[in-house]
């Protein structure tokens, strides 16, 4: 898939987020969340740690918890992944996960 590929496709997900109705759950810079995002993606999927490298540990409970993450919210995520050939399989994953 590639660092550049995954970069691009987050950053097409966050443009996407940035026009849903959970908008408010991300912080006023979305190209800069999108570049974190990507960051811990790119380390996710087998990668360099680029996130904790420059950020330290992800602690995902944490940085979600102030965050009405309810049933709504869960599927409009969920109906926004980022899309393509390149992430078929990264998809299927995510979607067991938040199930």
């Amino acid at each position: 898939m590639g660092e550049e590929n995954i970069f691009r496709m987050l950053a097409d997900f966050y443009a996407e987020l940035a026009n849903s109705p959970i908008r408010s759950m991300f912080p006023n810079d979305m190209e800069r969340a999108s570049r974190k995002s990507a960051m811990f993606f790119v380390g996710l999927l087998g990668g360099p740690p680029l996130y904790q490298q420059k950020y330290g540990s992800p602690m995902l409970r944490a940085r979600h918890t102030p965050f009405p993450i309810n049933e709504e919210a869960r599927e409009i995520w969920v109906e926004r992944p980022p899309v393509g050939p390149d992430w078929d399989g990264v998809n299927d994953r995510l979607q067991r996960a938040a199930a």
